[in-house]
């Protein structure tokens, strides 16, 4: 899945679309403060 989601966030970057990815996998536990600044830096989250 990991792949699929950094191949698309390339492909995005190609026509000028930034994108950042977390693995909440490797965040164990869980690290919400990190997931928290991702979201108040690009006001997005998809899960």
């Amino acid at each position: 899945m990991v792949y699929t989601v950094v191949s698309a966030a390339e492909k995005l970057k190609d026509e000028g679309i930034s994108v950042e990815i977390i693995d909440p996998r490797t965040l164990i536990p869980l690290d919400k403060d990190t997931i928290l600044k991702s979201v108040r830096k690009t006001n997005h989250a998809i899960i």
